[in-house]
């Protein structure tokens, strides 16, 4: 394959690109590194305001108007004794096996429930829930105490 002499071809149309030489520059180095000529000038002073003109503040805003709050208290619910109720019947239930502690706790659940009721809180559903909770627990502590009774009364041998 022939050497390209497309640079050196007399019959080329277009002349061969030059390449530059680059001219060395004098590198100016500041005293201090990082220096700039903004950090070595002057600080900023204020014009001083001359008499013909008053001093006034050019953004200043007006001053701050008092404003009046009005504190309405909201209607608050009251459920702290139906709340009552319904966990005391709850436990009722649930320690049903337990006679005399469950029976504790439903006779409270009737009167934390029948004192909600009275005093008008709302919502009433959780006395209600309270009272109707007791009332399932008094079932089944009487229904448990008859079945130890019996048992009881069945393994000591005493029959009627």
């Amino acid at each position: 394959m022939p050497a390209d002499t497309s640079a050196t071809d007399p019959e080329s149309s277009t002349p061969a690109p030059q390449l530059a030489t680059p001219t060395p520059v004098a590198a100016s180095v500041p005293s201090q590194p990082f220096a700039t000529e903004h950090t070595l000038a002057a600080p900023y002073t204020a014009p001083m305001p001359s008499a013909a003109q008053p001093y006034t503040q050019p953004y200043a805003h007006p001053s701050p108007q008092p404003q009046v709050v009005f504190y309405q208290k909201m209607p608050g619910t009251k459920k702290g004794l139906g709340i009552t109720s319904m966990v005391l019947g709850i436990s009722a239930l649930v320690f049903a096996w337990t006679t005399i502690f469950a029976f504790v706790m439903l006779v409270l659940a009737f009167i934390f429930g029948i004192a909600s009721l009275m005093r008008k809180e709302s919502p009433r559903g959780f006395a209600i829930t309270g009272i109707i909770l007791g009332s399932i627990a008094v079932v089944l502590v009487v229904l448990i105490a008859v079945v130890i009774a019996s048992f009881g009364a069945a393994v000591m041998g005493v029959t009627q």
